[in-house]
């Protein structure tokens, strides 16, 4: 007979580890299938100060990165807006943290420990759902479950809307000059948006680039890439030095639902977002929160039930065609006329910039949708 549980979770990311936390504070008997962990490259997720304070809430976390201050503005274009954490008696509006420093904090110490190996198949039933998967050496074995949740992608969903920006995200660190005194950039480019995040002494550089433009940065010596990126970054705090090694990824925007019973997406599985305003993971982890509250809060049902998952996926869906609609229309609108020279679209998004800053509850709003989602209240 094959082991039984509640909820069985594909993916060891930060999104199904939390989940899978989550859920066993809650008293759901959960099954975690995670690859075996490899330290990946460098790579910054600037965690919204609520998602910094959930994931602490689960594991110790060190609070090295603080976001104090937000910075978004346009190269070669007017127009300035600032978001302060002052501005909501907080100490930052969010972390800068590496991907894998935060999934190996969240599995550490596990219990149950996560089953190391990836799910190969599924066959919902009536009343459960088994579970196909394989550890390292190929061994398949199988677990029944309620309901089955993919963390992470990779799980050969067909996506129900795909969007390719033909766009890659460069990242790396750099040492500023001058220090960084917690402040955020965004700077909106006729490329794309480039983001210098606080990381430790550093910054972490997310540039997002044509795929060719990417390419040819990834191979530049370290003179011309630095000269690039200080052309856009300006003097700010000085002269950028000492790059990290470099890394790209192509940039999609996917949301796939499943059209299986007892099958749920989450996090990367259920959406893939542009990296303007640093919102993919923090939208995957309100995914994880809301769905182990519904289940805490409905012990004696049938958590793979159609009931269950169809009021999950509700409950979720405005935040999530918010988020995405957002991000998606930012990493459209900024790249009109923006760039060196005085543009119509320029002028307008600096005029647009230039009222936010004037309107201080306007400005907060934003900078509350961007901590909590689109359905915090005010």
């Amino acid at each position: 007979m094959n082991p039984r549980y509640s909820v069985v979770i594909a993916g060891g990311g930060p999104v199904g580890l939390a989940l899978a936390r989550l859920l066993e504070q809650r008293g759901c008997r959960t099954c975690l299938i995670a690859r075996a962990d490899t330290t990946g490259a460098f790579r910054p997720i600037a965690l919204s100060h609520a998602s910094f304070t959930l994931c602490q809430s689960l594991v110790p976390l060190v609070a090295d990165s603080p976001i104090r201050t937000v910075e978004v503005s346009q190269h070669g274009q007017p127009g300035r807006t600032t978001m302060q954490a002052s501005e909501h008696g907080l100490d930052a509006l969010g972390y800068v943290i590496d991907l894998t420093t935060l999934s190996t904090a969240l599995a550490h110490d596990m219990q149950p420990p996560a089953h190391i190996g990836s799910v190969t198949a599924w066959h919902p039933q009536a009343s459960d759902i088994r579970v196909d998967w394989a550890d390292p050496s190929g061994q398949v074995s199988s677990v029944d479950a309620q309901l089955l949740v993919l963390a992470d992608g990779g799980h050969g969903m067909r996506a129900a809307r795909e969007y390719d920006y033909h766009q890659q995200a460069l990242v790396c660190s750099v040492k500023p000059e001058r220090g960084h005194d917690g402040i955020a950039h965004e700077i909106f480019t006729a490329d794309g948006p480039l983001a210098l995040l606080p990381c430790g002494d550093r910054y972490a550089v997310v540039w997002t680039l044509p795929s060719a433009q990417a390419a040819r940065m990834l191979g530049a010596d370290e003179p011309t890439f630095l000269a690039a990126l200080q052309n856009l970054a300006g003097d700010r705090h000085g002269r950028l030095s000492e790059p990290g090694p470099r890394q790209a990824q192509p940039l999609l925007r996917r949301q796939t639902r499943s059209q299986e019973a007892r099958v749920l997406l989450i996090g990367n599985a259920a959406q893939t977002v542009h990296p303007v305003a640093g919102q993919g993971l923090n939208l995957g982890l309100r995914d994880a929160l809301v769905l182990a509250l519904q289940a805490a809060g409905q012990a004696h049902t049938d958590l793979g039930g159609a009931e269950f998952i169809n009021r999950y996926e509700r409950t979720r869906s405005f935040d999530r065609h918010v988020t995405v609609g957002l991000t998606d229309v930012l990493a459209r609108v900024t790249r009109i006329g923006a760039g060196p020279g005085m543009t119509l679209p320029g002028l307008t998004r600096g005029l647009a910039l230039t009222a936010l800053q004037a309107c201080p509850p306007a400005r907060r709003f934003l900078a509350r949708r961007m901590m909590l989602g689109a359905r915090a209240l005010p």
